[in-house]
């Protein structure tokens, strides 16, 4: 999902990238592997567990998505110990931390603190119920409906967009990425500058 597009861009660029999250033993585990492979992005820190992999399986007709099904199992990091000793281990070898975020129980606060315990700029794709593990990462690039859930400002405008930005840098001491869809983005820094 997100990580994996994320993992993909960052190979695309040419950069060094792996990868640390978890899998089911299933067939769309060896099916993520295979496309991060051929990238020449490190899967050693994938970890299976017991659920099967979250997939969201688009379904198409005439070019467009006439649906999408999602398979998933919430039930918590089960592999947390496996993945902090991976990221103790290798992430010190890297100078870029991204997060990508989804709210399935792979980010823990455990996780989190161990990244931020390495001095690395973190960038976070969030979302808004985890929010509060975010505090002092690099950035958090949250979208309007995100940010307004964060927020509890319903009406995303550019009228309450600077409210909704200064908002976010308090609660998380973090630049604030908003992506605004057909208005672009909203960029805000810890220095002031809007």
């Amino acid at each position: 999902g997100g990580a994996g597009n994320a993992a993909m861009n960052v190979a695309t660029l040419g950069a060094q990238c792996c990868i640390v999250g978890l899998v089911g033993e299933d067939p769309a585990k060896d099916i993520i592997k295979r496309l991060l492979n051929a990238k020449n992005i490190n899967t050693d820190g994938l970890f299976v567990h017991s659920n099967p992999t979250v997939q969201k399986v688009r379904y198409m007709g005439n070019e467009r998505q006439l649906l999408r099904c999602d398979y998933e199992k919430k039930t918590g990091n089960e592999k947390e110990k496996e993945m902090l000793g991976y990221i103790k281990k290798n992430i010190p070898n890297f100078d870029i931390v991204i997060v990508s975020d989804y709210a399935k129980g792979t980010v823990t606060e455990n996780i989190m603190n161990e990244l931020k315990k390495l001095n690395k700029k973190i960038i976070v794709d969030p979302k808004p119920d985890q929010f509060h593990l975010y505090k002092g990462a690099y950035l958090i690039k949250p979208n309007e409906n995100e940010a307004s859930v964060i927020t509890k400002i319903d009406n995303v405008t550019e009228e309450t967009i600077n409210d909704i930005g200064t908002q976010l840098i308090e609660k998380s001491n973090a630049n604030i990425l908003i992506s605004r869809g057909k208005n672009g983005v909203s960029l805000f820094e810890l220095n002031g500058n809007i």
